[in-house]
């Protein structure tokens, strides 16, 4: 039976730690506590909970840690020291990770910083008797954002928070026992951008990302500059502690300088191999620190003799540095890992683009080497190339490690296959001497590989995969490429010639590369598609599947029998009939699994099997062991989890030549050294060392690549292989040129009618030149046609807007019930126009007035209404006169109810529908130009309400002959019947309705109807078009007045024109002149 217990523990993710004492320091790692012990150099790990944890907080008298968590509702866990204990789990602290949390100096306090979106700051109370917290107040820093967190080292009711450019000020304050949190924020005279603060003599000092550093006072928040950055230097402070002599000060590029607090002068710079500093931690005897790296690095610095009162600067700066790197993992999610056998040594790759070699046996880190950008998968060789690792990445790159020594791992190969694609899976063959390895030219969206999510995350989708085929042990070349438009997710070696693949569709290619020969011509190296010889197709899409050692393409066995990690969160075992030749994929029955195991709550990711153990790690960092052979039962035999589920998981998985060993490589950055056999403690025991490096250099793409080979040799073949017909091409070209040259000369000096078109001499080219202006004036044209078709329909739909939607009242034609016969009558309505509220304005008033005038005659009594006299007969001329107008004075007899009616005000809508009969001028008055115009204006209301009249008149007579229709209708049913059972043929009236009836159609505007011309811009020297229309002077005045002055607009003094006194005119008229 197996066993699988964890032996080491290696990686650092960059989060906050905390010293134990000056020899101990804890960090978390996914979801591990690791403890180090700088003393001996040995470590101790411990599992905190599924989910990956990351701040570390210990209380002044180290009785109590604080751990916390990583993930959405985060809380905090509350260990005892030193047995580790687990004490407490607080709950729904912060929304999202904790991001710091601190003691305060008597250790009352605690106070925990969650990171976005909330930045809620939460303080507990501590109690040293049972060693728990309890919740005092929670407060939301979200315009503040803070990241970091301290208290005052003199007061423990002073707190400091910095983060986003931010620092703020906190103060406990209890008030009837309750406690609360005010602020204040740091003021400067310049924009800060605050990135870490500590506090010295009272004051906080605060470093920011130009280099400076200011000092603040807490009570008032107010800023000084304490040491400004010479030239504003762009070396950001990103970590800020003191001691007794210095203000110590760690930067971007990475590097320590200690600052004297009397002077403010630099006494000292350290240089550290950290390029990513985050954390610097001070020891208890003030003589030693810890500055701790995102990128996965952990370095001390001991000064022997600082911690002496009286140190003096000469003394200080002769004081070496004792300290050097305590780790050196890896800056970053692992995307892949394997196991080098010749050495007992795992190698891995990640996001950092860095290659690592670690002798787990002896817990030393061997090497660190430039891996290259974006490395995928990883791989080592077999047989002759047992010391080759080969590395494929995002780029479309593969490279090949020689790893003979692995202290000093060197690049002997490295290509460019394609132009762009993602290397999802490396493989060596049984011998050793050939590698294959596949691309996703698109987005691989299935793969837990981080790199291949991010590429998911863009959007883009697998399309095709090209697989390659490499040959060769130190030189290396490529042999064989097949091109399929699915997308591969696993490959298999079943023996020397032949290959398993798996695809996202379900299907099980077997390759065999036996079928094709390697042709010279063919620079690519193609295969064709018949070299899959078989085809399978799963239930369900294999993400991974190893092959069973018992059925490897030897011996006599029928089947290929497989373990494949299914999409289902399970493990199905396949028989796969060697016999089942490739046929038509429509006609392929899926396989069914003949046997399957849960795997768990996630998706599996690695799988491999030796020695008919079958090793499974899944999505959720949890790795199982499986007996294959006896294939009893669900469940494990061996199963533990020591790596986090929320960074994709366990990315690598290897097993040592001597089965002794399991390795996993997770995306939270953590190598697990898992012993598959009982180990002696003085393996356990072995202190982690790191074997000294050189300096890092960053891998270069070649320039001369597979794909620029190929593309080159293309071209020198077709240079060599055409040589002799290029030179008699170009020969005979020339010939034809003079040719052309004589028969155009020819053409020129021939008769009209002779002569013949230019076309017919031009070359291929010209011609397109004149296909190519072709096609630009019909694309003008079109354009033309487009703005002449949208000025149609700017015009056609103002007319309707003119004359259909600002009409009152459509024309309606009235039929007869069957208004197909061409006799049937037909009666039209009048279509009104609807009145603007301006001239129902002006109506009303000209009717006041109208009323006004007619009273002021009927009190004068001094006009005479000519129709009246005419119309009168005799003996009636003598009454009074009347009015000018129809009317008479109203009756004296007249009913109270109708003086009351004339008296109600009525609105202008109202009004503007009565009849005006009582209004009208006679006609025998309206000599005037005003009353015309009133006549004129009442004259148009009396059409308008007289058109409504005979408008009601129509709608009535429709609605009518709707309930006429409608009767009809009813009695044909009847007459129908009478005439079904009669045997008669039915002829009846069918009512129908006319379309001129129908009230909700539309006016239809065809394009013919309307004439568009178009009018260009006049140049500068007035040729080149005719004027805009807009543009044109208006000169409708000048020319009317000369109309009408007989084309004079001048007088002419040459022409007088005498007029004579008429006989009317006063004799003694002194102002009269005869000549105007």
């Amino acid at each position: 039976m197996s066993t699988l217990e964890n032996q080491f523990l290696l990686g650092y993710d960059g989060s906050k730690a905390a010293l134990l004492s000056d020899t101990e320091i804890a960090h978390t790692l996914g979801n591990n506590l690791v403890i180090t012990d700088l003393k001996n150099e040995s470590r101790r790990s411990f599992v905190v909970d599924q989910y990956p944890v990351g701040v570390v907080a210990v209380n002044p008298k180290q009785t109590m840690m604080v751990i916390g968590e990583r993930r959405e509702q985060s809380g905090i866990f509350i260990h005892s020291l030193p047995d580790m204990t687990r004490l407490q789990h607080i709950q729904n602290v912060g929304n999202t990770e904790i991001s710091d949390a601190v003691f305060s100096r008597d250790g009352q306090f605690l106070a925990v910083l969650a990171g976005l979106p909330e930045f809620s700051l939460a303080l507990f109370n501590v109690n040293p008797a049972t060693r728990g917290v309890s919740p005092c107040c929670r407060f939301n820093a979200t315009i503040s954002q803070p990241r970091k967190i301290t208290f005052s080292p003199f007061t423990a009711d002073d707190i400091v928070t910095t983060g986003n450019n931010y620092i703020m000020f906190w103060r406990v304050e209890r008030i009837q026992g309750a406690v609360s949190l005010s602020h204040i924020e740091g003021k400067a005279a310049v924009k800060l951008t605050c990135s870490c603060h500590t506090s010295v003599n009272g004051e906080v000092l605060a470093g920011t990302t130009t280099g400076d550093i200011y000092q603040f006072d807490v009570n008032t928040g107010s800023s000084t500059p304490w040491w400004e950055s010479p030239g504003g230097g762009n070396n950001a402070v990103s970590a800020l502690v003191f001691s007794r002599h210095h203000v110590i000060a760690a930067s971007c590029d990475s590097i320590v300088k200690f600052y004297r607090h009397d002077n403010k002068v630099i006494e000292r710079t350290i240089a550290l191999a950290s390029s990513k500093i985050t954390h610097m931690l001070v020891g208890q005897k003030w003589n030693n620190f810890y500055v701790l790296g995102s990128d996965g690095i952990i370095e001390s610095i001991v000064l022997p003799g600082y911690e002496q009162v009286n140190l003096r600067t000469d003394a200080f700066r002769d004081i070496p540095n004792k300290g050097g790197p305590i780790a050196d993992f890896s800056g970053g999610p692992f995307t892949g890992a394997c196991h080098l056998d010749t050495q007992n040594c795992a190698v891995t790759v990640g996001t950092d683009d860095t290659l690592r070699v670690w002798k787990y046996d002896e817990n030393i880190l061997m090497s660190k080497v430039s891996s290259g950008r974006k490395p995928t998968c990883i791989c080592t060789g077999t047989g002759a190339t047992s010391d080759v690792v080969v590395v494929g990445y995002a780029t479309a790159h593969i490279r090949f490690f020689d790893l003979t020594d692995c202290r000093h791992p060197k690049i002997i190969g490295q290509e460019l296959l394609l132009k762009e694609g993602i290397a999802h899976v490396v493989t060596p063959s049984p011998s050793g001497k050939a590698f294959a390895i596949s691309f996703s030219v698109a987005n691989a969206v299935s793969s837990s590989n981080p790199i291949f999510q991010a590429a998911a995350a863009s959007g883009g989708s697998t399309v095709s995969s090209t697989i390659f085929i490499i040959e060769g042990v130190r030189t290396f070349t490529v042999s064989r490429r097949l091109t399929l438009d699915v997308d591969i997710t696993d490959v298999v070696w079943t023996s020397a010639t032949s290959l398993l693949m798996s695809s996202e569709n379900g299907d099980i290619r077997l390759v065999n590369l036996s079928e094709h020969t390697p042709s010279s011509e063919d620079e690519l190296n193609e295969m064709p598609k018949s070299v899959i010889t078989h085809l399978w197709r799963l239930d369900l899409p294999a993400l991974k599947f190893a092959l069973s050692p018992e059925t490897d393409g030897t011996g006599d066995d029928t089947a290929f029998v497989i373990a494949a990690l299914s999409r289902d969160k399970t493990i199905k075992l396949y028989s796969l009939d060697k016999g089942a030749k490739h046929t038509d994929t429509a006609k392929i029955a899926i396989k069914k699994p003949h046997c399957q195991f849960k795997l768990g709550d996630r998706l599996g990711q690695q799988i491999l099997l030796v020695d008919n153990k079958l090793y499974t790690a899944s999505s959720d960092g949890k790795v199982e062991i499986r007996d294959f052979k006896g294939r009893s039962g669900d469940r494990p035999r061996a199963s533990c989890c020591r790596h986090s589920c929320m960074y994709g998981g366990i990315a690598g998985l290897c097993v040592s030549s001597d089965r002794k060993w399991l390795i996993t490589a997770g995306g939270d950055g953590c190598i697990a050294v898992w012993s598959l056999a009982p180990v002696g403690p003085e393996v356990c025991e072995t202190p982690f060392r790191i074997i000294d490096q050189s300096e890092l250099v960053e891998v270069n793409d070649e320039t001369v690549t597979y794909v620029i080979k190929a593309e080159e040799e293309r071209k020198r073949l077709v240079q060599t292989q055409y040589a002799s017909v290029r030179e008699a091409t170009i020969k005979q070209i020339d010939g034809l040129r003079q040719r052309l040259q004589l028969y155009k000369e020819e053409n020129t000096n021939a008769k009209p009618e002779e002569k013949l078109e230019t076309q017919a001499f031009m070359i291929e080219s010209q011609r397109e030149e004149i296909e190519e202006l072709g096609k630009q004036q019909m694309l003008d044209k079109e354009e033309e046609i487009k703005w002449s078709n949208l000025t149609k329909n700017y015009i056609a739909d103002n007319i309707k807007k003119q004359c259909w939607d600002s009409m009152q009242t459509h024309l309606l034609i009235l039929k007869g019930l069957n208004p197909n016969k061409p006799e049937t009558a037909q009666v039209p309505n009048y279509n009104i126009q609807k009145v603007p509220q301006k001239e129902k304005v002006l109506l009303r008033k000209v009717k006041f007035l109208r009323e006004v005038e007619r009273l002021e005659w009927e009190r004068r009594n001094d006009f005479v209404n000519l129709e009246d006299l005419v119309a009168a007969p005799e003996g009636e001329n003598d009454e009074a006169p009347t009015s000018p107008n129809k009317e008479q004075t109203p009756s004296e007899d007249a009913s109270p109810l109708d003086e009351e009616t004339e008296e109600v005000e009525l609105s202008v809508d109202e009004e503007s529908l009565l009849p005006v009969d009582n209004h009208l001028y006679s006609r025998f008055v309206t000599y005037t130009r005003s009353r015309t115009i009133t006549q004129m204006l009442l004259l148009q209301q009396q059409i308008l309400v007289k058109r409504i009249a005979f408008n009601k008149l129509v709608v009535e007579a429709h609605d009518r002959k709707k309930l006429d229709k409608q009767k009809i209708l009813e009695k044909n049913i009847r007459i129908k019947q009478i005439l079904k059972e009669l045997d008669q043929p039915e002829d009846m009236l069918i009512p129908q309705d006319a379309p001129s009836e129908d009230p909700s159609r539309v006016l239809v505007v065809k394009n013919e109807e309307i004439q568009v011309e178009q009018f260009t811009e006049q140049g500068a020297d007035g040729e080149g078009g005719e004027e805009k229309r807009g543009d044109k002077e208006d000169d409708s005045n000048e020319r009317a007045l000369k109309a009408m002055m007989d084309n004079r607009l001048e007088r002419d003094e040459r022409v007088v024109i005498e007029i004579t006194v008429p006989p009317f005119a006063d004799e003694d008229n002194k102002d009269w002149k005869p000549e105007i």
